[in-house]
């Protein structure tokens, strides 16, 4: 943020601008000044680049006495202006009352391509200046001595970067630590590898992080902004956030606007699909109770010092399973070898519920001893995420329509209302217990006609457990019935949320029970869930399918949970783009949030929009080019609200 002063010259409309640069040492301290009346300064910053920074400067020199030695300004051994330096940018208004000039900080570079151009009527210095990454990226420094470069496969993501830092002459970094802070697989630089080519793989393991220098020279490592205000951080409550500029400041400073809007790259239902595991081998899985033991096919001593994928046959058909088995989410596996020598144990903070798929666990082994066990999930890592927030322009609906095998077709929709009642049903365990001898006695059941349906809502607040079976009263009768979907497909009920009991009369003696999920207003949604069975079908989806290439970076499910939400919160927010030309604001950062109202709008709310990058010529009748996307208040990393996610028997 700016400080008063900086703020009230901006707002001037008398602009008289003067420049300073400042030789910097590689311990940032002041050796020399370079000063002169500038001719030229042109600023660039973006934010998605990892070179953030990058400056095209052309200074006429002043006439002092330094100008005698002719070598001064020539860049070689001795002089203050050698390559081993940096050059911090600082740009200022004057203060029209006070005469004083209100300086800003626009950051440490490395000069590039220097030239000095002098004749008998001109004296002038002019170079490129790109930001220290490229002290990182080869282009001044970085290459990493050796033949190969190597980090274990284990180590934490932020202890290796800060190594690499250190290593590279950088000890000002503020790194935070992001959610999966591990190295899932050995990753190795060949000779002429530079420490960004590290540096990237690190970053690239968590899939909406970025890197970058600051003004004042320090790395960060963090998430991408979203431009969001968090309110209350354990329930990941959301404010409006305050513009850094409003339209007040655009009202004295802007010169035009151009808004683009890219409906193609728009897409409100991402698929993500990770590298398919090609596993040391299958163990042999039984089920029982939850539970799933895993039997490998080697002794213990035949894992010495390695890492070990295993896959696990989750199919009935294998013989070892019985079908009855799967109908309960598998929670805990335990892994033992041929002779039956204890391995390991995980609780899973997915349960497996889909039947008939292979899954995988990746084991680490010290001697002989497994010291860590991985749940990878799917055989093929995948993710799935849409917009699902009544309240987005990206709303891909849930209205549909279902039919049965019987030709009866059952309308449902989030606006739905044509419930017959709410039930608050009592929960035993994995069963559910429903009286609906009121509401569908036997007199109404043998008056109405096949294919009739009751409609009633299921509030399962306070469901903290799998419900796989429920327990119905009818006319004095218990039935016990499995729960499953229109589909006939088995499903368990596994966060707590609402849900649409559908019993539908099949036969003049036979009810068929069917469950969909019932949605709520965004505000009362759960704020995460990563395995819903019975979602509804979309009327407005737009597909998008991420696989291949950079995707097969993604070794996990929860790798490819994470890149499905960065890829929703991508395609469907980031395809309103303006670019506003207006007079120079110097403090502007990208990342920042600005308010710009568009003529069309009678919203009564103010447009808000998060700047992506910022183009400035400095001079005095300069003008400065921001590119920003418009902000919607949805992050799908923060906020589970606008996003439903689903790993089987997915709408198609």
């Amino acid at each position: 943020m700016p400080n008063q002063k900086q703020f009230d010259t901006t707002l001037q409309s008398i602009r008289n601008i003067d420049c300073k640069l400042f030789v910097l040492d590689y311990d940032y301290t002041i050796l020399d000044e370079i000063s002169g009346k500038t001719e030229s300064i042109s600023l660039s910053v973006n934010a998605e680049s990892d070179i953030r920074r990058t400056a095209n400067i052309n200074i006429a020199l002043k006439d002092d006495s330094r100008q005698t030695n002719s070598n001064i300004f020539y860049w070689q051994v001795g002089n203050p202006y050698w390559f081993d330096k940096y050059i911090q940018i600082y740009v200022a208004i004057q203060d029209v009352q006070t005469q004083e000039y209100v300086w800003v900080n626009e950051g440490i570079y490395m000069v590039n391509s220097p030239t000095i151009s002098y004749d008998a009527t001109s004296n002038s210095l002019s170079f490129e200046a790109v930001d220290l990454m490229s002290k990182m990226t080869g282009l001044r420094n970085g290459q990493l001595e050796g033949m190969t470069y190597t980090i274990p496969v284990g180590s934490s993501i932020t202890g290796a970067i800060k190594t690499l830092l250190i290593e590279q002459g950088f000890d000002k970094y503020i790194v935070f630590d992001p959610p999966y802070n591990y190295v899932p697989q050995e990753i190795n630089i060949d000779v002429g590898g530079t420490a960004y080519d590290l540096l990237c793989q690190l970053r690239d393991i968590n899939s909406n992080w970025e890197m970058f220098f600051d003004v004042d020279g320090v790395f960060h490592f963090q998430q991408i902004p979203s431009g969001k205000v968090i309110i209350d951080p354990e329930s990941g409550e959301e404010g409006e956030p305050t513009p850094v500029v409003d339209q007040t400041v655009w009202d004295k400073l802007n010169v035009s606007y151009n808004l683009d809007t890219n409906f193609e790259d728009v897409k409100n239902y991402v698929e993500v699909l990770g590298k398919v595991h090609e596993p040391n081998e299958y163990g042999t899985a039984t089920i029982e109770g939850g539970s799933l033991d895993l039997k490998l096919a080697n002794p213990t001593a035949s894992y010495i010092n390695n890492e070990w994928i295993v896959g696990i046959p989750v199919i009935a058909t294998e013989g070892a399973i019985e079908p009855e088995a799967l109908s309960t989410p598998i929670t805990n596996i335990t892994i033992h070898d041929v002779s039956s020598r204890f391995i390991f144990e995980i609780e899973l903070v997915t349960p497996i519920i889909a039947a008939n798929e292979y899954y995988c666990v990746k084991l680490t082994f010290n001697d002989t001893k497994c010291t860590a066990c991985e749940y990878l999930g799917a055989l093929q890592p995948r993710a799935i995420a849409f917009e699902n927030n009544p309240e987005s322009p990206f709303y891909v609906g849930t209205s549909t329509q279902y039919e049965s095998a019987y030709g009866n077709v059952v309308d449902f929709a989030s606006e739905n209302e044509d419930y017959i009642v709410e039930f608050s049903p009592a929960v035993v365990g994995n069963n559910m217990m429903l009286n609906l001898s009121p509401w569908c006695t036997a007199t109404d059941f043998n008056a109405a006609s096949v294919g009739t349906t009751w409609k009633f809502k299921l509030n399962v607040e306070s469901l903290s457990q799998y419900i796989i079976t429920m327990s119905i009263i009818m006319g004095g009768s218990v039935n016990t019935y499995s729960i499953r979907n229109m589909a006939n497909e088995r499903i368990s009920l596994d966060y707590a949320q609402d849900y649409l009991l559908i019993a539908t009369k099949i036969s003049t003696t036979t009810l068929q029970f069917n469950v969909m999920y019932y949605p709520m207003p965004a505000s009362v949604l759960p704020m995460s869930t990563t395995s819903v069975l019975n979602l509804p079908k979309f009327n407005k989806q737009v597909r998008v399918v991420c696989a291949g290439d950079e995707y097969d970076n993604i070794y996990s499910d929860a790798l490819a949970e994470q890149r499905a939400r960065y890829e929703i919160y991508l395609r469907s927010r980031l395809h309103d783009n303006i670019q506003i030309v207006s007079a120079p604001i110097y403090w502007l950062e990208v990342n920042n949030i600005i308010e710009y109202n568009l003529p069309n709008n009678n919203s009564g709310e103010s447009d808000l929009w998060l700047i992506k990058s910022i183009n400035t010529d400095v001079s005095p009748n300069g003008t400065q080019s921001i590119s920003a996307t418009r902000y919607y208040p949805l992050y799908a990393d923060i906020s589970m609200a606008s996003l439903r996610m689903s790993y089987d028997a997915v709408p198609e």
